[in-house]
């Protein structure tokens, strides 16, 4: 399969053998089988600088692991996910029609949904999506990512990560497109002041005089 056809995946969704091949132990996965740990640890954040997130946004949900441990932790007014792959939807859809959370779901790709829509959200999540999106369509992504959230809550895998998945796992994402940690700075800085471990501030919104965030030694 050509990288080319790989990264349209990203947008337009991906098949079952996606899912079978990358999801065969999700418990064991970051961000899925720590995923309470993850909140906790986002949630104290916030709470120590006396943020409150009354609406969020997760861009590529998936399995929904990291979007139901957010609306559990922050309990928003307004909640959205935005997932292409229709396996994961439906069986998010499916929770979702069980559940008392104030949730709306789309089935459409990160940027497609990006360029039709100007919603804006205290809190984005963005787990594992970046290696899916081509240069020139990450490019257009986190700009307007910057105008829909105040702070995005990102992890990618870097080059070294995928190759060291490789190594210790012996595992390969073949799916994913890599890309240094240089080069993910640099696309993102434009747009986004890093302030603590995966958690972006959006510069749409905050600079130096209006953050809350009020260690400055931490923003770069």
């Amino acid at each position: 399969m050509k990288k080319k056809d790989i990264s349209e995946m990203g947008e337009e969704g991906f098949p079952d053998q996606y899912w079978d091949l990358n999801y065969d132990e999700p418990e064991t996965m970051d961000c899925i089988g720590n995923v309470e740990e993850h909140m906790n640890y986002l949630k104290s954040l916030f709470d120590l600088e006396l943020i409150e997130i009354k609406s969020l946004v997760d861009f590529g949900f998936g399995q929904g692991h990291m979007l139901r441990g957010a609306l559990e932790a922050f309990r928003p007014r307004k909640s959205l996910g935005i997932e292409p792959s229709l396996r994961p939807f439906l069986e998010m859809e499916t929770w979702s029609k069980k559940s008392e959370n104030q949730l709306t779901l789309k089935r459409v790709g990160v940027l497609t949904w990006l360029l039709k829509n100007k919603g804006k959200f205290d809190l984005g999540l963005c787990n594992s999506v970046f290696q899916y999106i081509s240069t020139s369509n990450l490019k257009k992504v986190v700009p307007l990512m910057a105008q829909r959230v105040r702070y995005l809550y990102l992890t990618v895998p870097t080059d070294k990560e995928l190759d060291n998945q490789v190594k210790e796992h012996r595992f390969t994402d073949s799916f994913a497109l890599k890309r240094s940690r240089r080069t993910y700075q640099q696309i993102l800085k434009k747009d986004f002041t890093f302030i603590s471990s995966r958690l972006l501030e959006s510069k749409s919104f905050f600079d130096e005089e209006s953050t809350h965030f009020s260690n400055l030694l931490y923003r770069f």
